[in-house]
Formats: structure tokens, C-alpha cells, sequence
């Protein structure tokens, strides 16, 4: 079973990945255990292995078909998941004066 959202409010952390062209990896490193490579921007995946979140190998051939990744993050601030409660306390207001 994949962590959900969840998961990961209730465990901070830094969520990387390794994309070579034998895999793809994806760790999930939490915040209290940040090794000092990834903090000095020297990241090096060797010692990562406890923090694997996914492994997706790749077969000869195939990297080709996955290109250039983006990532997106919508931060559901109105709405009826988050009960309908954004902007009805005393700091409220239309969701949409905070996304300008």
C-alpha cells in the first residue's frame, strides 16, 4: 500500500527521486533524519536505500518514452473536502484574495 496524504501530514519529510536509465526511485526521507549530503545540495542516493518510497525499473529501449517530468501541487483551499470553512473565521475571505 502507497502512503496517502495522510501519511505523509503526519510524517514530514523531503520526497526525491532518481531517474537514471536503468530506474526510476522515488524516497521519502523524513525531516528529522535529512542525510548532510542532501542538505549541502550533494545528493548522494547510495546511502538512501531505507527511504525508498517506489522502485520502477526501466527496460532497455523504454526511456525514451518518459520525458521531462513537472510537478504540480494544488493546495485545495476552498471547497467542500476542506468543509466548507476557509474564509468564515475572524483572518477569512474569498480563497481566491490569496492566489493572486
Amino acid at each position: 500500500r502507497q502512503p496517502d496524504g495522510e501519511f505523509f501530514s503526519k510524517n514530514p519529510g523531503v520526497l526525491a527521486a532518481e531517474w537514471t536509465s536503468r530506474h526510476i526511485i522515488v524516497y521519502h526521507i523524513p525531516e528529522a533524519s535529512i542525510p548532510a549530503d542532501l542538505e549541502k545540495e550533494t545528493p548522494d542516493t547510495s546511502g538512501w536505500k531505507k527511504w525508498i518510497l517506489a522502485y520502477l525499473p526501466l527496460q532497455p529501449g523504454c526511456t525514451g518514452s518518459i520525458g521531462p517530468q513537472e510537478l504540480i501541487l494544488n493546495m485545495q483551499l476552498c471547497g467542500d473536502w476542506a468543509g466548507s470553512t476557509f474564509g468564515t473565521h475572524q483572518c477569512g475571505g474569498g480563497g481566491w484574495k490569496y492566489l493572486s
